[in-house]
């Protein structure tokens, strides 16, 4: 199903979230390891996962502890494949 323009904040959202989950699932990290690395506890983490509510540099911590290239991490906040 194609997406719609007026919902491209709700799929960038699912799409960043997703990237999250599965690169973790892949690389064997799990979400207590991810929250210890920030310093939070697992269901801090999982709720802040859920809402997508990570501060920017929760988000650098999290991009380079998944080791995401710097293009990657610009596509997935802001939507854009360029």
């Amino acid at each position: 199903m194609p997406r719609i323009r007026e919902f491209n904040a709700r799929y960038r959202l699912k799409d960043l979230s997703t990237y999250i989950l599965g690169t973790m699932r892949a690389k064997g990290i799990t979400q207590s390891t991810m929250a210890e690395t920030l310093g939070m506890s697992q269901g801090n983490f999982s709720t802040k996962i859920k809402n997508l509510s990570f501060s920017t540099g929760e988000m650098m911590v999290i991009f380079e502890t998944l080791g995401t290239p710097p293009q990657k991490a610009g596509e997935l906040i802001t939507g854009r494949r360029d």
